[in-house]
């Protein structure tokens, strides 16, 4: 990460503050978001990083892709919930 072991326990004392740069490797090297990290609320959810990335990805792509993967993911997710239910 670059950040040395003295400069972690200073964070970790609230003796210094890390840079937003700083901030964001530590967030990254976790796998959480820099809202997660800096957030002072107890009920934030821990976000998936990699999930964060494929979103991106996805974001990136034309309409009628996005269009097809959101078709399949919501199928999935339809089809979990069915299996969850059944298994009660």
């Amino acid at each position: 990460m670059g950040v040395s072991r003295d400069a972690i326990s200073k964070y970790e004392r609230d003796d210094n503050t890390p840079s937003v740069e700083v901030a964001k490797k530590i967030a990254r090297t976790l796998g959480v978001s820099l809202d997660y990290l800096v957030s002072e609320q107890d009920n934030l959810e821990v976000v998936d990083i990699e999930m964060l990335d494929r979103m991106k990805e996805i974001q990136r792509l034309n309409n009628d892709d996005k269009s097809t993967i959101n078709k399949i993911i919501d199928a999935f997710i339809r089809d979990t919930k069915t299996k969850r239910a059944y298994a009660s």
